[in-house]
């Protein structure tokens, strides 16, 4: 029986890895445009006139309760070439904040390439933050800083239309589960690059351990209540199930954060730091 469990088990996998391998190399033969665009931010000035009342806080002449910068990485991610004339809509693309949030501030950080001539332009009176280019050929790009009033990076995001291009994909967001974790992580100065190897690694030793469990009875407990064999095999079922299912729930925690610790293309590293 578990012989041909074990068989049935392997082509399954076998037909996954198949499955997974084909579509890598369909999605890297893909010819699109792919904008991508991710955020990082840092508060330095929230809320200080409850405590402070006395106290002003100036930006270019202007008072202010919260001050926040952020590092926006945008580059085209796809194998196709994105070129000036695709920004040319009536709805072009730009920078803006929530309601009530103001932008004070824009610089580029870096690009890594000159002849893209990245630019950008802060329109105040709109207060948005245009953005225009030559071209974008694949993992090209730049890394713009922000300053604004708002809070965190959920203050702000990219729109527009690029012609050709359904939407943009925003990457190196969490899940509010993943995000729960990256704070206890951070509050006991462990750094996400440590936990995503240790989430991989220890993922990879619970599956070991479910598989092993379930063809060597090593974790079987010899307890009274398994007096049948149905007892035996439900519970070992069970407790291997366990294992597999905890293993690949650390796997996948680690993953994104792995996938998501360095997410910026060669030559914008300055996203990645902190």
């Amino acid at each position: 029986m578990k012989e041909n469990l074990a068989g049935e088990i392997i082509g399954v996998l076998g037909i996954l890895v198949g499955a997974a391998v084909s579509y890598y190399f369909y999605y890297k033969s893909k010819r699109e445009k792919s904008p991508c665009w991710a955020i990082k931010s840092n508060n330095l000035i929230s809320g200080f006139e409850s405590e402070l009342p006395d106290l002003q806080i100036l930006y270019k002449a202007k008072n202010l309760k919260n001050l926040t910068i952020s590092k926006i990485l945008f580059w085209n991610d796809g194998a196709e070439t994105i070129n000036e004339k695709d920004l040319e809509t009536i709805n072009p693309l730009r920078i803006i904040s929530r309601e009530n949030i103001k932008l004070l501030d824009v610089k580029i950080l870096e690009s890594n390439n000159n002849s893209s001539q990245i630019t950008t332009t802060f329109d105040e009176n709109n207060n948005c933050i245009n953005l225009l280019f030559d071209y974008l050929d694949k993992n090209q790009g730049c890394v713009i800083q922000v300053i604004h009033t708002g809070l965190s990076s959920n203050d702000l995001c990219i729109v527009g239309d690029i012609k050709g291009v359904l939407s943009f994909n925003k990457k190196g967001a969490y899940p509010n589960w993943i995000k729960s974790i990256t704070k206890k992580i951070s509050s006991r100065k462990l750094s996400n690059k440590k936990t995503s190897k240790f989430g991989i690694i220890s993922g990879f030793i619970y599956i070991l351990l479910g598989i092993l469990n379930y063809f060597f009875y090593p974790l079987i407990p010899k307890s009274t209540f398994l007096v049948t064999d149905m007892d035996k095999q439900v519970n070992l079922i069970i407790i291997s199930a366990f294992f597999i299912l905890t293993g690949l729930f650390m796997l996948y925690t680690g993953f994104i954060l792995s996938r998501n610790e360095n997410i910026a293309p060669k030559g914008l590293e300055s996203f990645n730091e902190k």
